[in-house]
């Protein structure tokens, strides 16, 4: 049986070309690794990509060494609020922040250390 994803505890904001949205982060210890779910509630204005469709954000979570983990991608749609989630191998304490970036570009849009 699998654990609900954690709740968001950690906040911050995101102000990307005409998108405003607000973050949450959370992540949970669980057997063999940890969970991270992310919640973005996102304005009115969407930005589109090339052809109509939403911006795509990713997840990474970034190790204590620097190395870079995907962990889930997700659309941005116009005043939704997306919960995307997912689990690494990593422990809590091996990660040292969550980041979120634009999927197209692998720009790192939103980063959030992890304590």
């Amino acid at each position: 049986m699998t654990a609900d994803p954690p709740e968001p505890r950690q906040r911050a904001r995101q102000s990307q070309g005409d998108v405003a949205a607000s973050v949450g982060f959370g992540q949970a210890p669980v057997k063999g690794g940890t969970d991270i779910a992310v919640e973005c509630q996102y304005g009115e204005a969407s930005e589109t990509q090339p052809g109509g469709a939403y911006a795509e954000y990713s997840i990474f979570v970034v190790d204590r060494s620097g190395h870079a983990e995907f962990i889930k991608k997700w659309p941005a749609k116009p005043n939704k609020v997306m919960r995307p989630s997912g689990n690494t191998d990593l422990r809590v304490s091996q990660i040292s922040q969550v980041e979120i970036r634009d999927t197209m570009t692998d720009q790192t849009l939103l980063r959030a250390p992890l304590r």
